[in-house]
């Protein structure tokens, strides 16, 4: 079986009886044009402690909101090294939970940008990006930093359909 029909089986399983039709990523090209390098760590961003904090401030409520459903993802994911966080609709993290070894090593802490733009192909920016749910299998298998890590996104609409986080 091709790797491309082996990708459609599995983001189609993931997005079964949504509206919209699974989307397939080409990680490697998305994550190059955002300029992570193949066989280097990412370069993570972060915005400054003052923009988090207004950052925070504006989407107080959606964090209120989010908070319980990532602390019981992160329960049920336990037994696994995970993280289960929240981005605004530019891509900065919010609240982060989970291993903090892999919040670490992903710069998956409150003020980093994890938008598509910054960091190529990942569940949070990519889901943003298009707007639906992503699954990235096996994340970035181009990259070596990504090569063993999945990611899920999903955005959160607001009441005009645009994505809030």
């Amino acid at each position: 079986m091709a790797l491309q029909e082996l990708l459609t089986r599995a983001v189609s399983g993931f997005t079964e009886g949504l509206p919209k039709s699974p989307i397939l990523v080409h990680s490697w090209q998305r994550s190059q044009s955002a300029g992570v390098e193949r066989n280097q760590p990412p370069a993570f961003r972060r915005v400054s402690a003052d923009e988090l904090q207004q950052r925070q401030s504006a989407n107080r409520a959606l964090i209120d909101v989010a908070i319980p459903h990532l602390a019981w993802l992160s329960c049920w994911f336990h037994q696994r090294p995970h993280v289960a966080y929240l981005v605004d609709k530019d891509g900065i993290v919010l609240h982060a939970e989970g291993d903090a070894d892999a919040i670490a090593r992903y710069g998956l802490s409150p003020g980093f940008d994890w938008s598509e733009s910054q960091m190529g192909t990942n569940g949070a920016g990519t889901a943003l990006a298009a707007g639906v749910p992503v699954a990235v299998i096996g994340c970035d298998p181009w990259s070596a930093s990504w090569k063993d890590a999945t990611c899920l996104g999903s955005p959160i609409l607001g009441r005009d359909g645009k994505p809030v986080g």
